[in-house]
């Protein structure tokens, strides 16, 4: 099935974050990263599991380009929670543990030649400003990862 361009960079972004392990040379290593078919399912993630949610489209007619088709432009937050619930057996405070998680989150997505095009798909990437939360016993880090990319106007498939 085909996948229109924001689903593509949907799929990138998680692929991306999968791939934070010690192996790769990470500090931590991801206990999984969702996009959740749930809206509580942060409830019952586990320690160093990512949540990734994408937020509202916005268009951005100032990048837009003419054409026939013309292309028109969005930007759209996905919005990267890092979810930290340590062992009692840890002694680190929970703030090392959302710095450290967010680090090598960024360090994931970053992870590719020309990272912010997400292979060809968008213009730019920009990380917004970075979250602590801590709510019903789930601590973490959120933060977001504004994509901005354009495509055919008559087709949301056929990146531009």
């Amino acid at each position: 099935m085909a996948a229109p361009v924001s689903e593509t960079i949907a799929a990138l972004v998680k692929t991306r974050l999968a791939a934070v392990t010690t192996t790769n040379g990470y500090e931590v290593t991801v206990d999984g990263v969702t996009r959740p078919v749930k809206l509580d399912e942060s409830k019952t993630a586990k320690h160093l599991h990512v949540i990734v949610t994408q937020g509202d489209a916005v268009r951005f007619p100032a990048l837009d380009c003419p054409g026939n088709p013309p292309a028109i432009a969005w930007s759209i937050p996905f919005i990267v929670a890092g979810i930290t619930r340590p062992s009692e057996e840890h002694t680190d405070p929970i703030d090392k543990w959302r710095n450290v998680f967010w680090a090598d989150m960024v360090k994931g997505l970053t992870n590719a030649t020309a990272w912010h095009n997400w292979n060809q798909n968008a213009i730019d990437t920009l990380f917004g400003d970075v979250v602590p939360f801590e709510e019903d016993g789930t601590a973490g880090v959120q933060f977001p990862v504004i994509v901005t990319y354009r495509h055919d106007e008559n087709d949301p498939y056929t990146a531009r």
